[in-house]
């Protein structure tokens, strides 16, 4: 990883493998995560096909399900900002597992992918395939 701009809410992005990386840190609530999203939508001005490693820090998650629509529909707004996004999740909470599945399976377009990895690199290898 090369040439990474450090932006807000443990977001990295590298020029030179145009990946956006990111680093889950301290309290993630619905907040953090709209956040994140607008942050993300950023990005859409320079690159149509958004590449996301997403990996765990030293973190604590405290979404309820009552908050998944708000989430969601946020999440919708971003995607069409960008021609296709690939996301993967290098995870290995159980209940952050049942979050990232709930959120991929509550979002569905031809234009996201999501996958769930225990290994960065298999997250990586994934993420650079066409």
């Amino acid at each position: 990883m090369g040439n990474i701009i450090y932006s807000n809410f443990d977001l990295k992005f590298s020029k030179e493998d145009n990946i956006l990386y990111w680093k889950l840190n301290g309290i993630i609530d619905k907040d953090y995560l709209i956040n994140i999203i607008e942050q993300i939508s950023n990005y859409s001005k320079t690159i149509k096909n958004l590449r996301i490693i997403e990996t765990e820090g030293d973190y604590k998650l405290e979404i309820s399900i009552s908050q998944f629509p708000s989430i969601i529909k946020k999440g919708f707004e971003i995607i069409k900002q960008f021609e296709s996004i690939k996301h993967a999740g290098v995870i290995n909470s159980p209940k952050n597992t049942a979050f990232f599945t709930l959120l991929a399976n509550g979002i569905p377009s031809k234009k996201l992918k999501i996958k769930i990895f225990s290994e960065f690199e298999n997250a990586r290898i994934w993420i650079e395939q066409e």
